[in-house]
């Protein structure tokens, strides 16, 4: 299913904001990396309805991956193996 864009704009504009406070990031990098992330792409895509879950929710899920531990990256194990990350 397919958000409103409007209102997907919006909610971006909250998990940014939220990000940022949570990782103690300026804003504007907070907006860099979420709009390089794996979350933007599930929402932007409309997958798994990601934009249907809470603002925490997804600024929970950009921490993992701010981390290195994402929900949705591939073991490192993997990569260090020589497969490349898609």
């Amino acid at each position: 299913m397919m958000a409103n864009k409007t209102l997907l704009r919006m909610k971006y504009a909250r998990v940014i904001c939220l990000f940022a406070e949570r990782a103690g990031i300026p804003a504007l990098q907070a907006m860099g990396f979420f709009y390089h992330s794996t979350e933007y792409k599930l929402m932007r895509e409309g997958i798994g309805d990601l934009h249907c879950m809470t603002e925490d929710y997804i600024v929970e899920d950009l921490m993992l991956e701010w981390s290195g531990q994402g929900r949705y990256d591939p073991p490192k194990a993997k990569l260090a193996e020589g497969t490349t990350q898609q």
